[in-house]
């Protein structure tokens, strides 16, 4: 056995084989598969822009932006230092740098996710609440 062999990223990992390129299901090409057309431009720019997300997704990811941001910090740490939980976390959201803190961090996920029309309709709500946008 090579001394690199249990590496993760090595042909053979725990005794299996694992393949290093990505294989295609028979009578596929890569270029079906690509998403580019005989114009060469992306499919989702020859259809005037990403498609348009179903309101279920979109729910579930600004829900789940919501319950991440809401869930960053514990009340218990407020409590720990003596505070009182619910009055100082309520000022932690009202105050401006904590909220642009929470933008910029989300702000690569935040713009991607704008990109695949995931962040719309009623759920732009939640991402308004959770002090993403």
């Amino acid at each position: 056995m090579a001394p690199d062999a249990c590496h993760p990223w090595s042909p053979v990992f725990g005794g299996v084989p694992v393949p290093l390129k990505r294989t295609l299901p028979q009578g596929s090409t890569s270029s079906s598969r690509a998403g580019t057309g005989s114009a060469g431009a992306p499919a989702a720019a020859r259809r005037g822009g990403p498609p348009a997300a179903a309101p279920a997704p979109r729910l579930t990811i600004g829900r789940a932006a919501w319950t991440v941001t809401y869930s960053l910090i514990h009340p218990g740490v407020y409590a720990a230092a003596g505070l009182d939980p619910v009055r100082t976390r309520a000022a932690a959201w009202r105050n401006p740098a904590f909220r642009e803190t929470l933008r910029w961090s989300a702000e690569r996920v935040t713009t991607y996710l704008q990109e695949l029309g995931l962040v719309a309709g009623p759920a732009r709500r939640l991402w308004r609440s959770s002090a993403l946008l």
